[in-house]
């Protein structure tokens, strides 16, 4: 008698994944391959060869078992065929679950490599999105010859108009001649040495908000330069604390223009009503009890999201994070000191503080705006096209309004 071959054992001796020891049945099982029977055999039961030979096959077993040639196996009324027809359908019916959970689990593998396939082919579509959009706000912001040259054309054209005309007097030397040593000097010569004190006289200090630093002042810097201004962009020591941060930009916006744009130009509004600045231009400042609701929405981004969350949702896409302080405590403190501001007079008059809002501003933008105006006396300028970052999205516009400031009070 043959003697039974021993199992073999499941896998290879040298897996050390595997424990050596007495073979497992269930080890000669293969799920993976009885499936693939299944799908087979149920495959060719809905075949039209199948119907045809399991038909011709009933009808040979009935013929058979009727005519008297051979002896009858299976007499009518043919229970060993009803039999077989049974045991198959018991088997069968199974087999085809089998094969149909199969499909089933593959179906939903495909669908969702599908639904992976789709995110990331949104994702991809989103980032190309915000791609072209920043290469679109960075296009307009390029400032061309054209630009310059109108500029320096409208500055020209309001240093003449606003400059007074100066007696002779007041360009003589010590000595009693003219300007620059030359006795008896007039025409040209004169007129020069008036225009380029007269623009010497004008200085602009920017002051940068929340979330930002002087780079913010990139695209503006040249267009003021560009019209003969003197211009500064100091950075703040956004210390939290609004006595210290006036303090610290006193020096500089001494006399001058001071321009600034969310948070540097409320503390605009804290400079001018301690008189500091000659005059100034503020865009979108805070406003205090005025209209208490105003900053609402940057103070939840905050919570929720950080700096990122807080500036996107103060300045827009237009905001990078390369704007942003190396003290990540710097906008928090800020927040903080700008939520407590209370607006106050201007020293020396509200005709020398310009209000600007972006027309594309959120409606109570535009009602902080009217506030202050209805309750200090500001003038309101509205930029068309802008929003609450102009110096990003539209700083020839700003830059026209500061320059025409500036040659008015500078």
């Amino acid at each position: 008698m043959a003697r039974l071959a021993p199992f073999r054992p499941v896998g290879d001796r040298n897996d050390l994944s595997i424990p050596k020891g007495a073979p497992v049945r269930g080890g000669l099982y293969d799920a993976d391959a009885f499936g693939r029977f299944s799908e087979g055999l149920a495959r060719f039961l809905g075949t039209g060869k199948y119907l045809f030979g399991q038909t011709l096959f009933v009808i040979c077993w009935i013929i058979l078992n009727t005519i008297g040639i051979i002896r009858h196996w299976d007499p009518y009324p043919f229970i060993l065929l009803n039999l077989a027809f049974s045991t198959q359908a018991a088997y069968a019916a199974p087999l085809i679950l089998l094969a149909q959970n199969r499909q089933d689990e593959r179906d939903r593998a495909t669908t969702e490599r599908d639904r992976q396939v789709a995110a990331r082919t949104q994702a991809d579509t989103e980032y190309l999105a915000r791609e072209l959009a920043a290469i679109r706000l960075t296009l307009n912001d390029v400032v061309t010859n054209q630009d310059l040259a109108e500029q320096l054309e409208h500055l020209a054209k309001l240093i003449g108009d606003q400059s007074p005309e100066k007696p002779d007097e007041e360009l003589t030397g010590p000595q009693g001649g003219r300007e620059a040593g030359r006795p008896g000097e007039t025409g040209p010569r004169r007129d020069a040495v008036r225009v380029q004190g007269a623009m010497a006289a004008r200085r602009v200090v920017l002051v940068h908000g929340a979330a930002t630093t002087s780079r913010v002042w990139r695209h503006l810097i040249p267009l003021l330069e560009a019209g003969a201004l003197t211009v500064a962009a100091p950075d703040r020591p956004c210390t939290g604390d609004l006595a210290a941060e006036t303090a610290a930009l006193r020096p500089a916006c001494a006399g001058a223009v001071v321009a600034g744009v969310s948070g540097g130009a409320t503390l605009g509004l804290a400079l001018a009503a301690a008189g500091v600045p000659a005059a100034a231009v503020l865009h979108e400042p805070a406003v205090g009890s005025l209209l208490p609701g105003l900053l609402d929405r940057v103070r939840a981004a905050y919570a929720e999201g950080g700096v990122p969350a807080f500036a996107r949702a103060l300045y827009g896409p237009a905001w990078t994070a390369a704007e942003a302080p190396a003290d990540p405590g710097a906008v928090p403190r800020d927040l903080a000191m700008f939520t407590s501001f209370e607006p106050a007079a201007p020293a020396h008059g509200a005709d020398r503080v310009i209000i600007t809002v972006g027309e594309r501003s959120p409606e109570i933008r535009h009602e902080a705006a009217a506030r202050l105006a209805g309750k200090f006396g500001f003038s309101v300028e509205v930029i068309a096209g802008a929003g609450h970052a102009v110096h990003l999205t539209h700083p020839a516009a700003f830059a026209a309004v500061v320059s025409r400031t500036a040659a008015r009070f500078g």
